[in-house]
């Protein structure tokens, strides 16, 4: 399995393939693989359909946003969904989450110019961390973090990858890609750290 059906797998798993708008756990207007919608005009331009399976009008989606907004925060996303819910087809969520992938390509590379040379698991845990945290919260609020997988210091890099509001486990199977490739290091170096 290549990095982008493990990452697409692992995204699946932690975020959740919803179809319709929900709330995240912050309050924001969601749909997909966590991909967040910042107002209306994003929401109205995405291709949702309605129960027939007809495209949604700006009204329909506008409609359906103010019950989402109207619910509230802090319910599953199961709970937003209603009997005049507007779903995203399964292909345009797969094709939100490409896009996603190849836009923090570039701003992974933007951050860290060894990238493309990283192990396919610092790959993949550097991905999950920026589809959580963004470009410039990974940058602004992880310098320490940054910096150690610049110096390809797994060890330290595992030790300051953990975030805040999402999963343990989640933040487990980061922390372990970063301890497997310090050990592979060592492994490799003849080193004892």
């Amino acid at each position: 399995m290549g990095l982008e059906s493990r990452l697409k797998k692992k995204l699946v798993l932690y975020e959740g393939k919803i179809p319709h708008m929900y709330l995240d756990s912050v309050g924001k207007v969601t749909v997909g693989v966590g991909h967040m919608l910042p107002n209306l005009a994003a929401a109205q331009k995405l291709s949702f359909v309605n129960a027939k399976n007809a495209a949604a009008s700006a009204a329909d989606i506008k409609t359906d946003w103010d019950a989402v907004v109207a619910k509230g925060k802090g319910f599953k996303a199961s709970a937003y969904k209603h009997d005049k819910s507007l779903t995203l087809p399964s292909s345009k969520i797969e094709a939100q989450m490409s896009a996603h992938i190849k836009s923090f390509r570039t701003e992974l590379k933007k951050i860290f110019p060894d990238f493309a040379s990283y192990s396919e698991d610092v790959r993949l845990a550097l991905f999950d961390m920026i589809f959580n945290l963004g470009m410039t919260n990974l940058r602004k609020k992880f310098p320490t973090f940054v910096k150690a997988v610049k110096d390809k210091d797994w060890t330290k890099a595992a030790s300051e990858c953990k975030r805040k509001g999402i999963s343990g486990t989640r933040n487990a199977f980061v922390k372990g890609l970063f301890e497997g490739e310090a050990k592979k290091s060592a492994d490799d170096t003849g080193d004892e750290k």
